[in-house]
């Protein structure tokens, strides 16, 4: 009986730390292995703290600075990590556009390790077009990011990291 308890408990343990965060959905990212300019812009239309209550009604006072400082940290992660292409918010003539559809922001207090920090979740949906046709369609599901004993911090480090996934494709 221990042996069937530890074998679910290790099968439990290994489906959990295999869920996916970060997946194409539709097409390939074969824009990773192009050359040029990216123009990127965020769609906040519906966004949702939680799954719950109105994002801006939430962040109130916070919302602007939440999106300008969101995607400068989406941009920032996203160029560290492309080999060929360089991102920015309005690229003139950018042969590839991604929009960034965000669904839902959440934080919360990580103390499952040595040291504890706020941790923000992102759930999104990324769209890569070329020339105006969608050739990839990617999902974020609750993406974390690294912790930080500031709230606000702990949201750019999940943008950046949500970033860098998108430049990696994967």
């Amino acid at each position: 009986m221990k042996k069937l308890l530890f074998t679910l408990s290790m099968l439990l343990i290994c489906l959990v730390a295999t869920a996916k965060e970060f997946e194409v959905v539709n097409g390939k990212a074969t824009y990773v292995k192009e050359e040029g300019a990216v123009s990127v812009s965020f769609d906040w239309k519906g966004a949702k703290w939680d799954n719950k209550t109105d994002l801006k009604e939430h962040l109130a006072g916070e919302y602007e600075k939440y999106k300008s400082e969101g995607k400068k940290a989406f941009i920032e992660g996203f160029n560290k990590k492309a080999k060929k292409l360089n991102a920015s918010d309005n690229a003139k003539d950018a042969k590839f556009k991604i929009t960034v559809k965000v669904i839902s922001l959440d934080k919360y207090y990580n103390v499952m390790t040595l040291v504890p920090g706020n941790k923000h979740k992102i759930t999104a949906e990324i769209t890569v077009t070329e020339n105006g046709n969608e050739i990839c369609k990617m999902k974020s599901d609750e993406l974390e990011g690294d912790r930080d004993f500031s709230i606000f911090d702990s949201y750019t480090k999940a943008m950046n990291a949500l970033g860098e996934h998108v430049a990696k494709g994967k």
